[in-house]
């Protein structure tokens, strides 16, 4: 990497916000409209998330439904028809995200999003909790592969202006980290998400950090 400022991408779920109890609740309640009432723990649902909308809702469906592609679709409809009215109802951002932020933002960086979330979704909740941060935002969309394939993760670089290897990228799960590799980035764990350090380092990580302020230690790595 170069040694000016570097440029950086964040993960959205479990990263930037918890997002948690928000999905939780339209996963239930979609699943409760289709005559499937389900409950989930906090603890299990944090598996459950982080391939996308559509690998969601297969988790959420009883094993032998997830195939049911008539069934995910109608669950997924519903999903997004309750997740559009809870949105930012109990997301919150993280503890230290917004000093990050703001330092990076000091330091002249460059700041980007990739999600798969739904792209609509990402901006919403960008501009509601962190309007003017982060311009440059990707997420699901049709035609778009979902991480940990490193198409968005690339355009978003071409976006940024940036070559991958001048990117650090800070994400919760085994899906950020294989996508960082996947598109030649510093792949950076935060295990203040919705996985934890175990799983991020073996997923490939080449640091894992427990809280926003440690992100400073990265930067030497990415000089």
């Amino acid at each position: 990497m170069g040694g000016g400022p570097p440029g950086v991408i964040f993960d959205l779920d479990g990263t930037l916000l918890d997002t948690l109890d928000d999905l939780r609740f339209s996963l239930e309640a979609a699943l409760e409209k289709r005559g499937l009432g389900r409950k989930f723990s906090r603890e299990e649902f944090k598996g459950m998330v982080g391939n996308g909308m559509t690998a969601l809702i297969r988790r959420g469906l009883p094993a032998d439904m997830a195939g049911d592609e008539g069934l995910v679709a109608s669950v997924r409809a519903g999903f997004k028809d309750v997740y559009a009215r809870e949105l930012t109802r109990r997301t919150v951002p993280y503890e230290g995200v917004e000093d990050l932020l703001s330092g990076l933002a000091g330091l002249g960086a460059s700041l980007g999003v990739l999600s798969n979330k739904d792209e609509d979704d990402v901006g919403l909740l960008m501009d509601h909790f962190f309007p003017g941060r982060f311009p440059r935002r990707l997420g699901a969309k049709p035609g778009r592969p979902v991480k940990p394939d490193p198409a968005g993760g690339l355009e978003l670089a071409a976006l940024m202006g940036l070559e991958p290897a001048g990117i650090v990228y800070l994400g919760d799960s085994e899906v950020d980290m294989r996508t960082a590799k996947n598109c030649g980035f510093l792949a950076v764990g935060v295990s203040w998400g919705f996985r934890g350090a175990e799983v991020l380092k073996e997923s490939g990580a080449d640091r894992v950090i427990g809280s926003p302020r440690e992100f400073w230690s990265v930067l030497p790595d990415a000089k």
